[in-house]
């Protein structure tokens, strides 16, 4: 994985008969476990021509890398969802889009956050590159909290735990923002993203709520546990 771009991914260069991790040259058994090439007939599919082009006829041994990076889109341009995107705030048909995304989790809590982003941003989060989805998430959270909040956005799985956090936010560029409405929940949210470092009973003593209580969100809980994914990840 690069970094914590999400599902932007170094994975291994496959041999072009699927065999696979691709070995840099040809001719190479531990490439292609079906029996190495010993001449240039051997292989009916001539898999290192496929690779670099050339023929095989003329032996190259050119190296290339052995690695390459996948992106991931998480829809193509001109998607359903998309269009309904484009429509209208105030038409029924984005209100009705508005509620499946967001109230009714039709693709989940990262769909709200896709939702949400692509308000705030006023660009299509659906149809973003996921590292670049991720990028604008932890851009936008760190500069209305802190940059030790960079710590919980690791990957595309930890944005869910957000969907509230970019509601209330959403809301406030609407101006439709009620504190009077907010749940203590969301202000623990809110209080661990400025202050990273606070332990659960700092949190709870300033909410105020219990840690037992905090332990019940499934969106504090999740933040809590990305850098602990992270960690666990890197030891091994």
């Amino acid at each position: 994985m690069l970094g914590a771009e999400g599902d932007a991914r170094r994975v291994p260069r496959l041999c072009a008969m699927g065999w696979g991790p691709w070995c840099g040259t040809a001719w190479n058994k531990q490439c292609c476990p079906r029996g190495g090439f010993q001449n240039d007939t051997a292989c009916p599919k001539q898999w290192h021509t496929a690779i670099d082009g050339r023929s095989p006829s003329r032996g190259t041994r050119r190296r290339q890398e052995r690695w390459i990076v996948k992106r991931r889109r998480y829809l193509p341009f001109g998607n359903a969802l998309s269009e309904k995107m484009a429509l209208p705030k105030d038409s029924q048909e984005h209100q009705d889009f508005r509620w499946e995304m967001c109230d009714g989790r039709l693709i989940g809590r990262e769909g709200a956050v896709r939702y949400y982003l692509s308000v705030i941003t006023g660009r299509d989060q659906f149809v973003a590159w996921d590292d670049q989805f991720i990028r604008d998430v932890r851009e936008f959270v760190v500069s209305q909290t802190s940059k030790s909040a960079a710590q919980f956005i690791d990957d595309i799985w930890s944005i869910g735990n957000l969907a509230s956090f970019f509601r209330r936010a959403c809301e406030r560029l609407e101006g439709t923002y009620d504190e009077r409405k907010v749940k203590k929940r969301d202000k623990a949210i809110d209080l661990l993203l400025a202050h990273p470092e606070w332990t659960d009973e700092e949190i709870a003593a300033r909410v105020p709520t219990t840690v037992k209580q905090l332990q019940r969100s499934t969106e504090f809980t999740g933040l809590r546990a990305v850098p602990k994914r992270r960690m666990a990840r890197n030891a091994t």
